[in-house]
């Protein structure tokens, strides 16, 4: 089992468009964290009106990428 396919199964509770509050509990860091990153570019995501969603598999392949 792969890495990611690990991460996969440990996040199938989340539903497939998470908000930035989810990200922040997953990430275990601040909203405002999460709202920088997606200012930055580091997540991809959907603007409706004022709401974000940012695909799960975004941040499965952000945490991927970065492990140490």
């Amino acid at each position: 089992m792969t890495q990611k396919q690990i991460y996969e199964t440990m996040f199938d509770e989340f539903p497939n468009m998470l908000s930035p509050e989810q990200v922040a509990d997953i990430m275990n860091v601040s909203k405002e964290t999460v709202y920088r990153m997606v200012r930055r570019g580091d997540y991809d995501s959907l603007k409706l009106g004022r709401i974000i969603r940012i695909p799960k598999a975004c941040v499965l392949n952000y945490i991927v990428a970065n492990l140490a």
